[in-house]
């Protein structure tokens, strides 16, 4: 079935929903045998939705509008003149006469996409008494689609071949963990090893049916920073961005800043034998990256200097690799000195202005 609409409007493009701001009370350690007096329970956890601004090209924002029934959503959307079209998602094609019977059960383009007015929107619609499950499937699969900044539940760790281990799934959006690497193979350590340990501390911190607070490093990218949240109250861990998962990993001694947006790092071969160099971020990143490449350099020089983990044997592979090219360019150096020696030794003796007619080493014969 097929409807137009006809109306003229706006919508607020930033949709933040937060809710219950009470922080989380400290926690005291009470002696074996002492009542302890519970904690009044906080009603809600904070929920936190924020797009990137609009285009110039777009008007709105389509809000969510699966689990109205069609009637409400028809009016949610009448003031953008948009032209709609249901489908009856059970697949048995029953037309749809009282749209006040009728549930939406899905919605194309999804929640928070960038529209213009008089542009098409598709509901899927069951009636309302059998709509239940599709209606919670379908919210379920939150892609989070163009938010700068948002709270989920992790899912899983995304690609399958994803080289660099950086990828989890947060609801149904992608994010990859920005400005951050596994260690690379040139530590000592295979590098299908190194990738297992890197692996495993992700997904020991970030492990599944967590819930995080997620910060976009740019707009229309799957990059972004991650941030545990507190399971009372919903709020993040730590000050932002400060102590995000990002930083963590390096901490733990698996990961590394990026090369690509940072400079420094372990340096093998040079002509004054430093192994290290801090990492210090790239003068060319902006905004968000901006904010948290500092806390992610410090890990990483902090975590080189304690010599944790992998970082830890990358310090010491790069100072024994260091001290083999010194030592390499000293006994170059001496055998270059030894020929100096013998090459003016030669010059001294006449030896490059002999004339030795039959060749047996005695100059000027006669």
């Amino acid at each position: 079935m097929r409807s137009r609409l006809l109306a003229a409007g706006s919508f607020l493009g930033l949709v933040v929903l937060v809710t219950a701001c009470a922080p989380s009370l400290p926690r005291v350690d009470v002696p074996i045998g002492v009542a302890e007096t519970p904690q009044a329970p906080i009603q809600e956890i904070v929920e936190v939705r924020e797009y990137f601004p609009l285009s110039q090209f777009d008007d709105f924002r389509i809000p969510q509008l699966v689990g109205l029934t069609l009637d409400t959503a028809k009016d949610q959307v009448e003031e953008w003149d948009l032209y709609v079209t249901t489908e009856d998602a059970s697949g048995e094609d029953e037309s749809v006469w009282l749209a006040g019977n009728w549930t939406v059960v899905s919605q194309s383009p999804r929640m928070g996409t960038p529209m213009k007015v008089g542009q098409q929107i598709e509901f899927g619609v069951l009636k309302t008494g059998e709509s239940e499950r599709a209606v919670a499937e379908f919210l379920a699969d939150d892609a989070h689609i163009d938010e700068s900044r948002f709270t989920g539940v992790i899912t899983g760790y995304g690609e399958p071949d994803d080289i660099g281990a950086r990828t989890i799934m947060v609801d149904a959006a992608l994010v990859r963990l920005d400005l951050i690497e596994p260690i690379p193979e040139n530590c000592g350590i295979e590098l299908d090893a190194g990738l297992t340990q890197a692996r495993l501390v992700k997904e020991a911190l970030l492990a599944v049916g967590k819930r995080v607070l997620v910060v976009r490093g740019e707009e229309r990218s799957d990059r972004g920073f991650v941030h545990l949240t507190d399971e009372v109250s919903g709020l993040p861990i730590g000050t932002p961005p400060l102590g995000s998962a990002n930083e963590l990993l390096v901490r733990s001694g698996w990961w590394v800043p990026d090369e690509l947006a940072f400079t420094g790092g372990f340096v093998t071969y040079n002509d004054h034998g430093v192994a290290f160099e801090s990492f210090v971020p790239d003068a060319n990143l902006t905004g968000v990256r901006a904010l948290y490449a500092p806390p992610i350099a410090r890990a990483g020089n902090d975590g080189v200097a304690a010599e944790t983990e992998g970082l830890g044997l990358c310090k010491q592979q790069a100072e024994s690799d260091a001290a083999s090219w010194q030592k390499a360019l000293a006994e170059s150096d001496e055998r270059m000195r030894k020929w100096e020696i013998e090459y003016q030794k030669r010059v001294r003796e006449g030896y490059y202005n002999c004339r030795d007619g039959d060749g047996d080493g005695v100059c000027y014969e006669r």
